[in-house]
């Protein structure tokens, strides 16, 4: 019975504490292959039953131009083109929290193996010494492996090795063009329409949803998208930005219901926690303005605009210049996801609870694997040394010994797998995760595109060719091949987007505007950076 009890207090002590976005994509009619639809992301900013959305598709197959109808319940009173940095802002600082080794659970899985070992060596083992010796063997391993899992990534993400989380699937970006706003009685204006701009015209099935969109008032914004000639079928359109009243939001997904595997990531900003049937909070806090800036470098010049800081989550900050347009002070924001989806999204606000979602790295669930693998390896020999180790390991019954422990390890075994299969893992690789975590991201990827620009001015001026031009040519082929860990892709490219570049021309002259994690933009006069280099010399 007492050592019942001790086991017991052993195992206990490691136990462990409506707004609306839709649209469908139409191909050329010469055009035979069924285009993909991977993924939506939208903005839904709703306030005072005034919606402000923000939508883009991302979509698989050739052609160089498309069609793009997105349904609306009221005629807008404001659609146009807009960027991406917006979009690819929130996606990226409202992500889950990301958990790679937590000392929490070494703690754990070294204590649920150092009971396995001694109940082994209490019963299994004695008068064995080389099985002690095996056991202390296997205790060191399981601290080295830890450790190493730990640390490695630490000096790797100091030589800022990150090639192996860049995603070199290339995308290209559809421009739209001739946006229009249809109000039809029936499916025949927008066959017209998708007619006249070489579409092929709606299935049967998708003409029955426009009937019936048409029959409720619903209106449309058509818009024609146009591929530059890029050789990839990976395509995403250009977010088209609709503006329009409303006093019942919901999210239309009728028109894609037959685009197998389509995923949904939505943000939702309103006065509360906003919530929509099938889809899986992944991050949920209330903003609030205040004074916060980057401080990357004094030579930098940071633009005016407003920062809005997360209240439980205050770490994550958003400060890009269209923040105004769709956040206010005290506004919630909600960011969703979900896929397959059938039926239309009523959406709704309820309660003021900050939550986000939990994922792993790949030795983070290894490490969360194996501790619960070690626990219940611990119970199973914590009730055969208390309750049946005479039974088990009596003299008649010795003959079953050899089959104990390959038992009790593929048991572990089972537990293993099952734990790290459920497991939600991260994308995003744990060096990624420490660089966007610790603000080192902003230093790194501002200074690095600040010193290619550097270089390719000066290299310009003493080449007197030294223009706005020449500069855009240049750099595109500079960063074509740099990578931006943001994002984790390949190519910094010439926009909104954090890290990111545009440039611009003014009474300054020609000037750098990068953008941070956070989406805040930072500027940098060239003419003056190489007079400053100059005196320097």
């Amino acid at each position: 019975m007492k050592k019942l009890i001790t086991t017991a207090l052993l195992l206990t002590l490691i136990l462990p504490a409506a707004a609306h976005a839709d649209g469908k994509i139409f191909p050329r009619a010469h055009i035979k292959a069924k285009l993909a639809m991977p993924s939506q992301r939208a903005i839904i900013s709703y306030r005072d039953g005034i919606e402000t959305l923000i939508v883009e598709s991302s979509f698989e197959g050739p052609g160089e131009e498309f069609g793009w109808i997105i349904p609306v319940p009221n005629e807008p009173t404001q659609f146009k083109a807009a960027t991406p940095g917006l979009l690819d802002t929130l996606e990226l600082n409202l992500r889950p929290k990301i958990t790679h080794i937590n000392l929490e659970i070494i703690v754990i899985a070294l204590a649920a193996l150092l009971v396995a070992l001694w109940i082994l060596l209490d019963v299994l083992v004695k008068r064995k010494p080389f099985l002690i010796f095996l056991s202390c063997g296997t205790i060191l391993v399981f601290i080295v492996s830890v450790l190493t899992i730990y640390f490695f990534p630490v000096r790797s993400q100091l030589k800022l090795n990150l090639d192996q989380y860049v995603n070199e699937t290339a995308e290209q970006t559809l421009h739209a063009l001739d946006l229009n706003v249809f109000t039809p009685d029936n499916t025949d204006q927008i066959n017209d329409w998708l007619t006249a701009n070489g579409c092929i015209p709606l299935a049967n099935d998708k003409s029955k949803i426009i009937t019936d969109y048409a029959a409720d008032g619903w209106h449309f914004i058509t818009a024609k998208l146009l591929n530059d000639g890029a050789q990839t079928d990976h395509l995403v359109t250009i977010p088209l930005k609709i503006v329009f009243p409303t006093n019942k939001p919901i999210y239309p997904a009728r028109l894609i219901t037959n685009t197998d595997g389509t995923k949904l990531d939505l943000f939702i900003i309103g006065p509360e926690k906003a919530q929509a049937k099938g889809l899986n909070t992944i991050f949920a806090d209330e903003f609030h303005k205040n004074d916060y800036q980057a401080n990357i470098n004094d030579q930098f010049e940071i633009l005016d605009g407003s920062v809005f800081t997360a209240d439980r989550f205050h770490r994550t900050r958003l400060s890009t210049t269209a923040v105004d347009d769709i956040l206010w002070d005290n506004s919630f924001v909600t960011r969703l996801e979900g896929e397959n989806l059938t039926e239309d999204l009523p959406i709704k606000f309820n309660g003021t609870e900050a939550e986000r979602d939990l994922t792993f790295t790949d030795p983070g669930a290894t490490l969360v694997a194996s501790a619960a693998a070690l626990i219940v390896a611990a119970a199973i020999l914590t009730f055969i040394r208390t309750v049946g180790a005479k039974r088990i390991f009596s003299q008649t019954t010795k003959s079953i010994f050899p089959f104990v422990l390959p038992a009790i390890a593929l048991c572990a075994l089972a537990v293993f797998i099952a734990i790290y299969a459920t497991l939600d893992r991260s994308r995003i690789g744990f060096a990624q995760n420490w660089l966007l975590d610790t603000g080192f991201a902003d230093r790194f990827q501002t200074k690095s595109i600040y010193y290619t620009a550097l270089d390719t001015a000066e290299n310009l001026r003493q080449a007197n060719n030294f223009s706005i031009q020449n500069m855009q040519a240049e750099m595109k082929e500079y960063t074509k091949d740099m990578t931006n860990y943001y994002h984790g892709r390949k190519g910094i490219e010439q926009g909104d987007s954090p890290g990111d570049y545009q440039l611009l021309e003014d009474e300054r002259g020609i000037v750098l505007r990068t953008y941070t994690q956070h989406g805040t933009p930072i500027e940098m006069p060239l003419r003056k950076e190489l007079e400053n280099l100059k005196s320097e010399k």
